[in-house]
C-alpha cells in the first residue's frame, strides 16, 4: 500500500509542476506586457519611461526562466504574489472568494450523486417500464439543457414568477443559515443538472451489468431477500466505478461554476477567474490555476487511495 501511495504522490507533484509551468508560460504569452493596463489601460498617459520602470519593479523585464524560478520559489514559501489591480495579496483575494465556490460545488456534486444514483438504480430495477422511461428522459433532458439557459429559466420561475427564492447573491452561512440555503438552491440546481443526468445514465448501465453477474444470481438462488441482494451486493459494486467517475468530473465543476456564479452574481472563484483574465491580472490568474489544480488533484488522489484501499487489485497498477 505504501508503494501505491508513493506512486500517486509522485504523479501528484509531477502534474502540479507541469500545470504550473504551462499556466505561467501561457499567461506571459497571452499578456506579454500588462503594465499599460495597470497604469490605466489604453487611455493612460503614462510615458515609455514610466512603463519601463514599472516593468522593472515587477520583474517583468527579466528572462522568462528567471521569472518562473522566482515565482515558484515564492509559491513554495506560501506567497502567491500580489494582485496588479487590487491592493491585496493573491492568496487573500482567493481565500475571500473560495468559501462561496466551495459550498456551491460540494452541494452540487453531493446532490448530483444522490439524485443520479437514485434515478439510475430505479431505472435499472424497472428496465423497460414506465419508471425506466421517466428516469431516462429526465437524465437526457438534464444533460441536454445548457446550464446558463437552465439558470435563467429557474430565475424566471422560482424567483420572478413565484417569488420563492432570491434571484442571486450570496449570504454566508455564519451570518444567516436560512438565507444561505435559500441563496444556494437555484445555483446548486443549475450546476448539478448535467451531472445528475450523467451519473444517472452511468449508474443505470452499470447497475444493469452488475445485476446480471453470476454472484448476483447465486445470491438470489441461495434465498437471500431481493432487496438485500440489491443493496448489499448490487449497489456496493456500482458505487466503486461511480466514485472514479465523480473524481474525473470534479474538474468540470470549475467551468460550470464560472457560468453559474456569473448568472447568480455569486462572488466566487469563477467570477474572480473571469475578472482576472479580462483585466490581465496574471498573478491572480496564476494563483487561481494553481489552487484549482491542487484542489482537483487532491480530490482525485483521495479517490485513488480509497479505491486502492477498497480494491487491493488496483494497487499493482
Amino acid at each position: 500500500m505504501l508503494g501505491y501511495v508513493g506512486r500517486r504522490l509522485r504523479s501528484f507533484v509531477a502534474v502540479l509542476f507541469v500545470i504550473s509551468l504551462i499556466s505561467f508560460v501561457l499567461t506571459r504569452v497571452l499578456f506579454p506586457s500588462p503594465v499599460q493596463q495597470i497604469l490605466g489601460g489604453q487611455s493612460s498617459s503614462a510615458t515609455s519611461a514610466q512603463l519601463a520602470r514599472l516593468e522593472n519593479e515587477l520583474g517583468l523585464d527579466e528572462p522568462l526562466a528567471v521569472q518562473y524560478v522566482e515565482w515558484l520559489g515564492s509559491v513554495l514559501t506560501g506567497d502567491l504574489g500580489r494582485s496588479f489591480l487590487q491592493p491585496v495579496p493573491v492568496s487573500t483575494a482567493i481565500l475571500q472568494r473560495l468559501p462561496a465556490t466551495f459550498e456551491i460545488s460540494v452541494l452540487a456534486i453531493a446532490f448530483a450523486i444522490v439524485c443520479g444514483l437514485v434515478l439510475g438504480v430505479a431505472g435499472a430495477l424497472r428496465r423497460g417500464g414506465v419508471v425506466d422511461a421517466l428516469t431516462s428522459t429526465t437524465s437526457v433532458v438534464a444533460l441536454s439543457v445548457p446550464n446558463f439557459f437552465l439558470g435563467i429559466l429557474l430565475i424566471l420561475l422560482f424567483a420572478l414568477q413565484l417569488g420563492l427564492l432570491p434571484t442571486g447573491g450570496y449570504v454566508p452561512f455564519s451570518q444567516d443559515p436560512l438565507g444561505n440555503l435559500r441563496s444556494m438552491v437555484l445555483p446548486v440546481l443549475t450546476l448539478s443538472a448535467a451531472y445528475v443526468g450523467y451519473f444517472a445514465r452511468f449508474s443505470r448501465s452499470l447497475m444493469i451489468t452488475v445485476l446480471g453477474e453470476d454472484y448476483i444470481l447465486r445470491a438470489h438462488a441461495s434465498g437471500i431477500k431481493p432487496r438485500a441482494v440489491i443493496w448489499r451486493h448490487g449497489l456496493r459494486n456500482t458505487l466503486l466505478p461511480l466514485l472514479t467517475v465523480v473524481g474525473v468530473n470534479v474538474a468540470g465543476l470549475v467551468g460550470g461554476a464560472v457560468v453559474t456564479e456569473t448568472i447568480f452574481s455569486i462572488p466566487g472563484v469563477g467570477t474572480l477567474l473571469v475578472s482576472s483574465i479580462l483585466s490581465k491580472d496574471f498573478p491572480v490568474l496564476q494563483g487561481l490555476v494553481l489552487v484549482i489544480t491542487v484542489c482537483v488533484l487532491t480530490i482525485n488522489l483521495v479517490i485513488d487511495l480509497l479505491y486502492g484501499l477498497i480494491d487491493p487489485r488496483v494497487r499493482v497498477t
